[in-house]
């Protein structure tokens, strides 16, 4: 999900599929609207660049884009989330983040995607050193939160403009990285979580194309289970579990004893909602009066498209008046 994907460039020929504008132009995303250079181009030549007369080759070159674009409005990511899945996507990268809460729409839609094998992953957001704030949809219960990789000198380093927050999950490339645009050329300027983003969803459909029958809860784990430790020890809210490696999640090489933190929000948030949804029972005559309806956890409420021949959907985050901020590389 994001600005659209200028489809007639030779970097993509072939590989993007007619998909929707809910942004209120009413194309088929097959236009890259953004009055830039092109930022939803630029995600999907990250994953699906056909090494055209740039000589950019994506990481998932045989995956196929379902653009959906959202561009300004993001009150469209949560449609535009079930739009992808009900058109046959396997994994959904939101390259956009939005200084919010995860609302209950956008957190229906991202179980409505997991309850259908749906993959998703979000920027986990930029502005790790202006403020910090969490954003969505990454703090959704189920998604796939990226934080970035930065460079100093001949060593990786965690991004400075990566958010530092709970929710992140993994980290990939947010410096150095450039990609394709929607005038056909290459740029380094393309960067940030954006590009974290997209580069995990590649891998998620490179693991997915492998492992066909393999269900979105065991690729999550996968990815997670082959990360290299980068920044603190452990789990660390800039890096999370470390550098996402394609190889190494699709040989198996290298898994490390990890839980999946990803799923385990989804369940408990589906069991905290299953719960509060329960019938209250009236307290027998002369029983305490206290509510037999079991308290939501907190974290319920707060934590937390790709298929190679199918769908790829990249979407970025946009600044509107509301409260989007354009994520810069």
């Amino acid at each position: 999900m994001d600005t659209g994907v200028q489809a007639d460039i030779p970097e993509l020929a072939g590989a993007v599929l007619p998909g929707a504008e809910l942004s209120g132009g009413g194309g088929d995303g097959r236009t890259d609207t953004d009055t830039g250079f092109g930022h939803g181009t630029g995600m999907a030549t990250l994953i699906a660049g056909q090494g055209g007369p740039e000589h950019f080759l994506g990481l998932a070159p045989q995956a196929k884009i379902l653009p959906v674009d959202t561009h300004h409005d993001s009150a469209a990511i949560a449609p535009g989330i079930r739009y992808a899945v009900d058109h046959g996507a396997g994994v959904i990268n939101i390259s956009q983040a939005v200084s919010a809460r995860c609302s209950d729409d956008m957190q229906q839609a991202v179980v409505y995607a997991l309850d259908h094998n749906v993959v998703v992953v979000a920027a986990a957001g930029n502005e790790g050193a202006e403020g910090n704030p969490s954003d969505s949809p990454a703090n959704c219960a189920g998604v796939l939160a990226v934080g970035g990789i930065g460079v100093s000198g001949q060593s990786l380093v965690p991004w400075t403009g990566t958010e530092r927050q709970s929710y992140v999950t993994v980290a990939a490339p947010a410096e150095g990285v450039g990609a394709v645009l929607k005038d056909g050329k290459f740029h380094t300027s393309s960067g940030g979580t954006s590009s974290a983003s997209a580069l995990t969803s590649a891998t998620v459909a490179l693991i997915r194309s492998t492992y066909r029958d393999m269900t979105a809860r065991d690729v999550v784990h996968s990815i997670i289970a082959s990360c290299r430790d980068l920044g603190d020890p452990g789990k660390d809210d800039r890096t999370g579990f470390g550098i996402v490696r394609p190889s190494h999640a699709l040989t198996g090489e290298g898994l490390s004893d990890v839980p999946n933190p990803v799923f385990t929000a989804y369940d408990e948030w589906k069991a905290a909602r299953a719960a509060a949804s329960r019938p209250i029972t009236p307290p027998a005559s002369g029983s305490s009066s206290r509510s037999s309806v079991p308290a939501l956890p907190t974290a319920a409420l707060g934590i937390i498209v790709l298929a190679i021949g199918t769908a790829v959907v990249v979407r970025r985050r946009r600044r509107n008046a509301a409260a989007s901020r354009e994520l810069r590389s």
